[in-house]
């Protein structure tokens, strides 16, 4: 290699802008850096992915549970369907959210606001945790009055008391 080849690449200097300012293409660390916030990105997505798959899973074999079985239709289980349908739909909701909202900025204009209302502001997601946050507000009512009165008729939970609850919901 000819030494005028040499002197001319130490002379060159390729400056790349990142969020930090300009850094010199010798200096590797924003390499590392952005390849760190890469790797974690990619790391709650999976374990994200992976939590919603469990929660898609476990909830769906209760409510497949419930149905199927005829001895398992009682008023405190259609109960816990309706909390198990409504995690499944916090699930479904809330991790796309958490997602785009990892790799994704908001574009401005319309298309902005509609994603923002839809689906990075979690609307659905929260309509299904208050559904939830119902439900068990009526289990733990219930359960309430089952251990306080045990022989009583009137607190009874029967299927038209939860029909009236779930539309409530």
């Amino acid at each position: 290699m000819s030494k005028g080849l040499k002197s001319e690449r130490k002379k060159i200097t390729v400056l790349i802008s990142c969020d930090s300012g300009e850094l010199d293409i010798k200096d590797r660390s924003w390499i590392w850096r952005h390849l760190s916030i890469i790797m974690g990105s990619v790391a709650v997505t999976t374990l994200l992915s992976m939590l919603v798959l469990m929660d898609i899973v476990g909830n769906s074999l209760v409510c497949a549970i419930i149905r199927n079985y005829r001895n398992m239709r009682i008023p405190i289980n259609f109960l816990i369907f309706n909390l198990a349908t409504a995690d499944i739909l916090f699930a479904l909701f809330i991790t796309p959210k958490l997602i785009v909202s990892l790799y994704v900025k908001h574009p401005d204009g319309p298309a902005g606001t509609v994603l923002c209302k839809l689906l990075t502001g979690g609307i659905f997601a929260w309509v299904s945790a208050v559904s939830s946050i119902c439900t068990l507000l009526a289990i733990a009512i219930e359960r309430y009055y089952t251990v306080i009165y045990p022989h009583g008729d009137r607190w009874k939970l029967t299927k038209r008391k939860v029909k009236v609850c779930s539309k409530q919901i």
